[in-house]
């Protein structure tokens, strides 16, 4: 198969392309274990959404004749790459900025959505850094399915309840919506935070599932000590941002980043 997306006249050593493959990039790539098994297999085993699992589909194919038949995200973003700096900054902006909520409620309402939509990729890693960021592992049975039996905090509900109706039947957002948000206890920045997340990752989810998005398991399976020890780092997805292009300049995309000549 011929080498995809690498500039003419670079040959990446192999060291470099392996160091690449073995720790290359970002949140994204990071998943959490279950028994041994990486979230997106456990969640069909156990059920996603509690009593039932999300219906079992095809493995995502690229839509793009260019990029390899299961292309992961550094490689569709390295070829449309245009705007994607921006909603990196606006990611680390809402997901990691100061906020009413914390890192691991941001997180949680991105698994939420991402859940809601059926987008395991994304469901996987941001439920992987909810829990290093705080959530109990044991939230998720039945987040999706039923937010009240999740045993999260009761003050999230109307924030999970906005997020559910301006995901699934945006027109249908109403004033006594954000006033349950308010009657809670939240501010208009939590209220605007939330819509944030909510509006980001329904974004993304088309993104994954639009663009046939995909990872190498092994990448799925990283030891979440390496996404435990991004807790401190306050512009993760601009760093993935910036990885994306250093791996393209240094020709190690396509092929060449998977072990091809």
């Amino acid at each position: 198969m011929a080498a995809r997306f690498v500039p003419a006249g670079i040959a990446p050593p192999p060291a470099l392309r392996a160091l690449y493959r073995s720790i290359l990039i970002y949140p994204y790539y990071y998943a959490a274990q279950v028994d041994g098994l990486s979230l997106s297999t456990a969640a069909y085993k156990c059920g996603r959404s509690g009593t039932e699992a999300f219906a079992e589909r095809a493995v995502p194919m690229s839509k793009f004749p260019s990029l390899p038949a299961n292309p992961e995200m550094i490689e569709v973003f390295a070829t449309h790459s245009e705007g994607f700096e921006s909603l990196c900054d606006y990611h680390d902006t809402i997901l990691r900025g100061p906020s009413p909520l914390s890192i691991a409620e941001r997180e949680l309402i991105a698994a939420y959505v991402s859940g809601l939509n059926q987008c395991d990729f994304s469901y996987d890693s941001h439920r992987s850094f909810a829990e290093v960021h705080g959530i109990a592992p044991e939230c998720f049975a039945l987040l999706v399915s039923d937010p009240a039996a999740a045993g999260i905090d009761e003050r999230l509900l109307p924030l999970l309840a906005y997020a559910r109706k301006l995901t699934q039947a945006p027109s249908s957002v109403s004033d006594s919506d954000a006033d349950d948000v308010y009657a809670a206890g939240w501010s208009e920045k939590a209220l605007f935070h939330t819509i944030a997340v909510t509006g980001i990752f329904n974004l993304m989810n088309r993104l994954v599932e639009g663009t046939g998005i995909t990872t190498d398991p092994a990448r799925r399976n990283a030891t979440r000590d390496r996404a435990a020890n991004e807790q401190d780092n306050l512009t993760p997805y601009a760093g993935f941002a910036r990885s994306i292009t250093r791996a393209s300049e240094c020709g190690i995309l396509g092929d060449s980043m998977m072990g091809g000549t």
